[in-house]
């Protein structure tokens, strides 16, 4: 959920810093130049990227509202996730993922000495 709230606001907040700047820019910068031709002013690649950003953290946002999250329900997941395996079945989980295996250094590499 607070994804979903801080994704909604960064969005509105940059567009709206994008907006702003692009009606700043439009009523300060000189609509003639020097030799008394008119201006005409155009979105560069880098405008483009900002909006193109911009609407894909409306995407984001979107994305997180649609995809359902599963509940942490019982205790146990919880510790498992903090690596405290309290259960039976962890236990045995992580019996099995210990080496069996000790590693003894090939008969070339044995010190001589």
């Amino acid at each position: 959920m607070k994804v979903m709230i801080t994704g909604a606001l960064r969005f509105f907040n940059t567009f709206y810093s994008i907006s702003t700047w692009v009606n700043e820019c439009n009523r300060n910068l000189p609509s003639f130049n020097a030799m008394g031709g008119k201006i005409n002013y155009t979105a560069g690649p880098g405008l483009v990227c900002l909006i193109t950003a911009t609407l894909l953290i409306a995407v984001d946002v979107m994305l997180h509202i649609l995809v359902p999250v599963p509940d942490r329900s019982s205790k146990e997941e919880i510790e498992v996730e903090k690596g405290n395996h309290t259960s039976e079945k962890n236990a045995d989980i992580k019996s099995k993922a210990e080496p069996t295996a000790k590693y003894t250094k090939p008969s070339s590499l044995k010190d001589t000495s």
